[in-house]
């Protein structure tokens, strides 16, 4: 039987964020820069410095470079796994110069070995051989973000290749070894911002932020604005990207742009604090607007940070044709319902389908009341428009379409599903255009793992 090795080592991103998906921690700890004297012995030379755009707006922070190696192998003895977790330690601190303060070599019962070892500069090295076959490898070097960092030449890679299918020949006696190696781009795991967003379905997206343009504590939420290289200014909400200023299609989507004829029309705008939906349905020359975003603290950082998303929409918080109500939009629906007050389009930029396992709890409850009081304040040929949730939370859409079916209003739909990209979250979002019964047009806006 052969045996299987991948060696995964993080490498500098040639883009500006990068997607890979959690089946290990140690997986997706960075390469950021690396002190050649050291850490490395000098058996293992050097092939070139890089400069990477994340790290060098990271000064002064620790990260870590992460080396991983999994390997498979025939079935094995209790005694033979602990004296190879030895041997692959013993290589392992030779090729990286590691002097140790702390060296365990632990029987795991009758299942393996775990061999641990640590540094004084934070480094540590962890191994582990299991008697059914398999043995996973972690080296971990705690090193300083810099403007630019020193990667290992491939020659590395190929001495921790060779180091461990020669102890696994030795050890096991197991010939015709084949290696194969994967490069990942560097991944930031500290610094004076967070670079990192983890999405709904699992994946970990790095951006290239280089700035904190924005920080405030709200009454209801966190509100971040980071300035993106590639993509501008970014609203964060609780950590979540919202929308950043290279967002037009976002803002379109949910309008239904050139779909929707919004001139002489009423139009109800439920949230939308960037202001991007403001600015663009005020260009289609409505009858009138109201908007009710219960956040000041974002309508004010929009109209100092994100001008590429709402221009001068929000300079003034009422004109000619629209007003812009900072409070609570249920009392507000209420009292539209009461005074038989309607609108041709309603825009729901509120909040997302929640990802649970039932439709049970505050967003929910949420979620549902917003949509009844909605069609509350709709006449038989309105249009109403709202987000969704990622296209791979198939269970939380599901969930959320189920509810179509217990509103206050008894309603059926039909679906139709339009694509485009969200650049805030690198997503491939969906559109959902569902028609109501007595003809009132209800669309939802599903997009790719956001949320949690």
């Amino acid at each position: 039987m052969p045996i299987v090795v991948l060696a995964t080592l993080t490498q500098s991103s040639r883009c500006g964020f990068m997607c890979t998906r959690y089946y290990r921690i140690c997986f997706f700890i960075p390469i950021n820069s690396i002190n050649s004297s050291s850490i490395m012995s000098s058996e293992v030379s050097v092939s070139s410095t890089l400069v990477n755009p994340i790290l060098s707006h990271q000064l002064g922070a620790t990260s870590q470079v992460q080396l991983s190696l999994d390997c498979t192998f025939p079935g094995t003895t209790q005694e033979v796994s602990s004296r190879t977790a030895m041997l692959l330690v013993d290589a392992m601190k030779s090729i990286f110069g590691l002097s140790p303060v702390l060296d365990v070599n632990q029987q795991l019962g009758d299942v393996g070995a775990l061999a641990v070892v640590g540094t004084s500069q934070g480094h540590h090295l962890t191994v582990k051989v299991l008697v059914k076959g398999v043995a996973t490898i972690d080296l971990c070097l705690q090193v300083p973000c810099s403007e630019s960092h020193i990667m290992p030449s491939d020659v590395a890679v190929s001495k921790c290749e060779k180091a461990v299918t020669d102890v696994i020949q030795q050890t096991i006696s197991a010939a015709n070894a084949s290696m194969t190696t994967k490069l990942y781009p560097a991944f930031v795991r500290t610094g004076r911002f967070d670079t990192c967003i983890p999405t709904a379905d699992g994946l970990q997206i790095q951006y290239d932020f280089d700035e904190l343009v924005f920080h405030e504590q709200s009454p209801y939420q966190d509100v971040k604005i980071l300035h993106s290289q590639q993509f501008g200014n970014m609203l964060l909400l609780d950590n979540d990207p919202n929308l950043a200023e290279s967002d037009l299609a976002y803002t379109h989507a949910i309008m239904k742009h050139g779909e929707v004829n919004y001139e002489g029309k009423s139009v109800l705008i439920l949230g939308g604090g960037d202001g991007g939906i403001l600015r663009e349905v005020l260009k289609e020359n409505p009858k009138d607007v109201v908007m009710l975003e219960i956040d000041q603290v974002v309508i004010d950082a929009a109209v100092k940070h994100l001008r590429g998303i709402c221009g001068d929409a929000m300079d003034s918080l009422q004109g000619d044709n629209y007003q812009v109500l900072v409070t609570d939009c249920i009392p507000v629906l209420t009292k539209y319902i009461e005074e038989g007050r309607t609108f041709d389009v309603v825009l729901n930029d509120l909040t997302a389908i929640p990802v649970t396992t039932s439709p049970q709890g505050s967003n929910w409850d949420f979620l549902r009341l917003i949509l009844n009081l909605s069609i509350g304040v709709m006449h038989a040929d309105s249009h109403y428009i709202t987000q969704g949730n990622g296209f791979n939370m198939q269970n939380a859409l599901a969930m959320y379409e189920a509810q179509l079916a217990k509103l206050d209003t008894p309603v059926t739909f039909t679906t139709v599903r339009k694509r485009f990209l969200c650049n805030a979250c690198i997503d491939l979002y969906i559109m959902f255009s569902n028609d109501f019964e007595l003809t009132v047009r209800f669309t939802m806006l599903y997009f790719c793992g956001r949320y949690t």
